[in-house]
């Protein structure tokens, strides 16, 4: 029943935007460690809105950021 509740369309924009916020911390779980970019590409969303949801994730300590060992100017999501 839950999960039918959190999968369900809905018009009330603080749910979906739950919805929508595990939909993406469920792409970093799934498929690891991957930069902004590369989770904007997968996820169709702007990168500034990115860096946001990444933000928020990082205030709730479900990710955290890390510098790339292989490009010096990217940092790496990790869980």
């Amino acid at each position: 029943m839950f999960q039918f509740l959190a999968i369900r369309p809905t018009k009330n924009p603080e749910v979906q935007q739950t919805t929508d916020k595990h939909k993406y911390l469920g792409f970093l779980l799934q498929r690891g460690q991957m930069t902004a970019g590369e989770l904007s590409n997968i996820t169709g969303l702007f990168t500034g809105a990115v860096t946001s949801l990444i933000d928020r994730f990082e205030k709730q300590k479900l990710v955290k950021r890390q510098a790339d060992k292989i490009d010096d100017k990217s940092k790496r999501i990790i869980r």
